[in-house]
Order: structure tokens, then sequence, then C-alpha cells
């Protein structure tokens, strides 16, 4: 496999940590930073590919945002994961119905920067 060598200046306590975790984990600090970098690119094609499908279909009504995320926060507080049901998979329309709020999905900055309720 090819490598790309790069170098990053980070503040000392976060490269202390960095080192530690490696060391904790028995993994390698470029191993740990390798992983990072590939989910946050992840979460930037997430971002493209959500942006695309509110254009696309509009944006999910804050009603249906706010019902996935106290479901989410349920599942996540009971140690399991939220049930999807066949009904739920088989309306996708819902999103692009009436009732629709333009600003029902927070910004990809906010998804990223300041984690919901459901994320904790």
């Amino acid at each position: 496999m090819a490598v790309d060598r790069l170098s990053v200046t980070v503040p000392d306590e976060l490269g202390a940590a960095l080192r530690a975790l490696a060391e904790r984990s028995g993994e390698t600090v470029s191993s740990l930073v390798t992983e990072a970098i590939a989910h946050r690119l992840r979460l930037a094609a997430l971002d493209v590919a959500l942006a695309e499908a509110d254009r696309r279909f509009g944006p999910v009504a804050a009603q249906l945002v706010e019902a996935a995320e106290a479901e989410l926060l349920a599942a996540r507080r009971a140690g399991g994961k939220p049930k999807a049901s066949p009904a739920r998979r088989a309306e996708p329309s819902i999103a692009s119905g009436p009732g629709r709020v333009a600003s029902a999905r927070r910004p990809a900055s906010a998804r990223r920067h300041a984690p919901s309720a459901a994320r904790r």
C-alpha cells in the first residue's frame, strides 16, 4: 500500500493524549490519525449525500427528526438499537410531503461539533 507522509502540528496536550491512547490501545499514532481522517472524510461524504437528498426530496419534517432523535436516545439509554419497522422503510415520501420544515435537519457543522442529546 502506498503511503503519504504528512506532518501535522497539534497542541501539546492533544499530542500527549493521542500518544497515551495509542499506547493503551496497542495501536500506533499513525493508525489512530488515519482512522480519524477516514472518519472525517466519511462524515463529509454523508453531508454531501444529505444535502443532495434535501435538494432532490426536500428537507425532513422537524417532527420526524425529533421523533427519530427521541427513539435513538431511548434505545441508547436502554442499551440497545432502535428497531426499524417495515412501515418506516416503506414510507420515504413522508419527508417530501406537507409540513416540511426547511431547518429541520441541523447543518453539517452542527452535527459534527455540537452533538444532540441522542448522541450523548
